[in-house]
């Protein structure tokens, strides 16, 4: 992620040279808290401010990443390839434990829109990245043919326009970090915890009856 952004960040070979001295083969790897931590936290603090961070430009088109890990949801909000806004949550024990991956890569959307509500409300040139290919067909179809956790969660994306593209998660960095060094904070936005409260019996009467609509061949 730091590589990723390495253009906008001041310094950036003299701040991590003592990282990159950990991944030279001659090197035994031993991370001194006093060293290569302080190090790590420089480059921690530049990530999170100017001019790495940049201004909100009502003007520009929006692009949005977003990914969820097994255990958390990350997002960020760019434009022009340069971080407005992080966002990061840990999932909930419903979702950790009864979510396919499918519906957490859908949560990660509907959070990531949510968290980022204010700047692109009504706002029409704004794109979402995902790295789960099969989200972009479900969401392009109809309403009713998505499993019912799905449908509640697309009910919520209908108050936006964005254009819902595939990008290969090697290419999520940002989002992908976020997802797996995400905030210990399982606030929930409103209607979530209905979308979590669906038992795995009606999942399954879902999926059976979008089953049955299908058009035979």
């Amino acid at each position: 992620m730091a590589t990723y952004l390495a253009r906008y960040v001041p310094k950036f070979s003299d701040v991590t040279a003592k990282l990159r001295e950990l991944l030279c083969d001659d090197v035994e790897f031993r991370f001194d808290d006093v060293i290569h931590g302080r190090a790590l936290q420089q480059l921690k603090e530049l990530l999170v401010n100017a001019p790495v961070l940049r201004y909100y430009n009502v003007n520009k088109p929006v692009h949005i990443q977003c990914d969820s890990s097994s255990f958390g949801i990350g997002a960020t909000l760019l434009q022009d390839g340069q971080p407005v806004e992080y966002a990061s949550r840990s999932l909930t024990r419903v979702e950790r434990d009864s979510f396919a991956q499918i519906e957490r890569e859908m949560a990660a959307i509907l959070f990531a829109v949510t968290r980022f509500h204010t700047y692109i409300y009504g706002k029409r040139d704004v794109t979402v990245a995902t790295a789960h290919r099969p989200l972009v067909s479900i969401y392009k179809k109809s309403l009713t043919s998505a499993p019912r956790r799905l449908q509640r969660m697309l009910l919520q994306l209908q108050k936006y326009n964005f254009q819902l593209v595939y990008i290969p998660g090697t290419q999520l960095v940002i989002a992908d970090t976020l997802s797996r060094a995400c905030l210990p904070d399982q606030t929930t936005e409103p209607g979530d915890e209905e979308i979590a409260a669906l038992t795995d019996a009606e999942h399954v009467d879902a999926l059976r009856w979008s089953r049955r609509r299908q058009p035979l061949n």
